[in-house]
């Protein structure tokens, strides 16, 4: 029993353990900014756009079996609400990234032209 207990201790204070809990916790917290943003914003929307339809109740019928899609609906509707988002934060933050590398790069070049010119003078 003392084995598992020391290699938990270890696992968890193995330095990722902590970063990971931390983004379980944002990302749980992000979902529910994001649903209550598709509540609030999206679906009126939609309601608007397609009549205000009450999604809980809607589903169809085959073969006797009722099929109730509204809460799949508005699931999907907030996945694909969130996937944007987190597409947009990581295109901004890759174009951020890419123009600091640049800057790095440039500050690089102008460093070694510089070197080649001490070079040459000598």
């Amino acid at each position: 029993m003392k084995k598992i207990v020391k290699e938990f201790i270890s696992f968890i204070n193995k330095g990722n353990f902590l970063e990971i809990a931390v983004g379980l916790l944002l990302a749980a917290t992000f979902k529910d900014v994001i649903t209550s943003f598709s509540n609030t914003f999206i679906m009126p929307i939609i309601n608007k756009l397609l009549g205000s339809i009450n999604y809980a109740n809607v589903y169809f019928d085959i073969a006797g079996m009722r099929f109730e899609y509204g809460s799949f609906m508005t699931t999907l509707i907030s996945f694909i609400i969130t996937g944007f988002i987190l597409f947009v934060i990581v295109k901004t933050y890759n174009k951020m990234i890419n123009k600091q590398e640049e800057e790095l790069s440039e500050n690089e070049l102008s460093i070694l032209k510089e070197i080649r010119d001490e070079i040459k003078k000598r």
